[in-house]
């Protein structure tokens, strides 16, 4: 979600953004925390 001043909110698309799991769910953000696949394929967007 975007802010235009202090009265207009919008969606926008999400974007990738390599953090901690910790600090993606305090940005509210979703990550995947168990994947069968490799660390390096998880890692690609």
């Amino acid at each position: 979600m975007q802010r235009l001043g202090s009265a207009a909110t919008y969606v926008t698309a999400r974007r990738a953004l390599k953090t901690t799991a910790a600090e993606c769910g305090v940005r509210g953000g979703e990550y995947t925390s168990y994947d069968r696949a490799t660390y390096d394929s998880s890692l690609r967007v």
